[in-house]
């Protein structure tokens, strides 16, 4: 591919704390499948989205729960999914 063209990618997300990121790139030489590690901070998840993002025409995300003890931390990360380039530094 030539600088600057990208192909299809489709996002999945799994957003606990063992979870990951997961992104199908399909191009003419076939699907190329990447994967990470759930990032440890919302600005390196932000790093992240800025860096696939450009991509991607659709995304998925596993349906979370608040769990006691937890908080609705993971809840800010819909706001990173909305807007890759905003972080919380």
């Amino acid at each position: 591919m030539g600088e600057g063209t990208h192909s299809l990618a489709y996002l999945g997300i799994d957003p606990g704390a063992s979870g990951g990121i997961a992104v199908v790139r399909l191009s003419s030489a076939g699907p190329v499948v990447m994967a990470w590690k759930m990032p440890e901070t919302e600005a390196d998840t932000a790093e992240l989205f800025r860096m696939i993002s450009p991509s991607v025409v659709s995304a998925c995300i596993e349906a979370v729960h608040s769990m006691p003890g937890q908080g609705v931390a993971w809840f800010d990360m819909l706001q990173l999914i909305e807007d890759p380039l905003k972080s919380k530094n």
